[in-house]
């Protein structure tokens, strides 16, 4: 049994694109797990966005927090929401009545930045970008 094994680097540079695996790049999550990735040097007046194209299978959420990775605890799974200085939205849900999974193959997100009702969540430093998978599939992503 030979078993290879390859790290991935997680830094991300504003307005680097992460490519899907198949093109050679980090853009490949799997079964359940997240690919994180994190920016450092955010300024607080920056308004954090990122957007998800699915190029291959599903892809289950996107997140964006500030200062640390998203933990499962972070997540109201009733509201489908993730607390504090963090964002997050699904790409595939389950429907109201059916229980039917819809899925959508692109996705942008922005941290909140007082507009409206929505709170200002902008914050200085490291951001975390998460990539969700779904349970048991493969999935390939570019990320801008």
């Amino acid at each position: 049994l030979n078993l290879t094994v390859r790290l991935r680097g997680a830094a991300l540079s504003i307005n680097e694109t992460i490519r899907p695996l198949s093109a050679g790049g980090r853009g490949f999550t799997c079964c359940g797990a997240a690919r994180l990735f994190r920016l450092t040097d955010i300024p607080e007046a920056a308004a954090l966005r990122a957007a998800v194209n699915v190029t291959r299978g599903r892809l289950h959420a996107l997140a964006l927090k500030w200062g640390s990775c998203v933990k499962p605890t972070d997540i109201d799974t009733n509201r489908g929401l993730c607390d504090g200085f963090c964002t997050m939205a699904w790409l595939t849900t389950a429907g109201t009545y059916s229980g039917s999974l819809y899925s959508v193959p692109t996705l942008t997100l922005t941290v909140p930045h007082g507009h409206g009702s929505a709170p200002d969540k902008r914050r200085v430093g490291s951001w975390y970008v998460a990539v969700y998978a779904m349970p048991g599939e493969e999935a390939e992503f570019s990320l801008t």
